[in-house]
Parts: structure tokens; C-alpha cells; sequence
């Protein structure tokens, strides 16, 4: 398939598929998003931008034509936007 790449990540063998992001997936990668850079929260100064993230911000920037969502089992995994 065009635009769509197919990785297998060692050792467990999981099957990775990079694709580019919809409209539709903005809910799902601001989560993804969010939960990436939780950790950081109240340990930096100031908090992360990353964490006010959401489908309306995600969805701005899916509308600038760039970004690819990294798929695994079935979910959304990983972005790059």
C-alpha cells in the first residue's frame, strides 16, 4: 500500500505501521501526545506545551497536511506531526 510502512520491532515481534494521520485520529494522538509527555509534568518549568494538547490543536495541525500515526495491535502508538 502506498504511504504505508510496516516495521517489526525485536524481541517481542510486534508488528509497527507507520500511515498518515487522519482528521479522524486527533482525539487519539493528543492522547497519545499528552501521555508522552506526562511524566514531565511539574518537573520542568514551565509544564510541557505538549500537555494542553487536544483533538481541536491535533486537528489544526492534521490540516496543515503533515502528520503520520504509528499504529501497533490495533491502536495508535505514536506521532509524528
Amino acid at each position: 500500500m502506498q504511504g504505508h510502512l510496516t516495521l517489526y520491532l525485536l524481541p517481542e515481534q510486534t508488528l509497527l505501521s507507520i500511515r498518515p494521520a487522519a482528521q479522524m485520529d486527533a482525539a487519539k494522538l493528543a492522547a497519545v501526545v499528552r501521555a508522552a509527555f506526562e511524566p514531565y509534568r511539574g518537573r520542568l518549568n514551565p509544564n510541557p506545551s505538549a500537555l494542553a494538547e487536544n483533538a481541536e490543536s491535533i486537528g489544526a495541525r492534521l490540516a496543515g497536511g503533515y502528520g503520520l500515526a504509528a499504529v501497533a495491535e490495533g491502536g495508535i502508538v505514536g506521532c509524528v506531526l
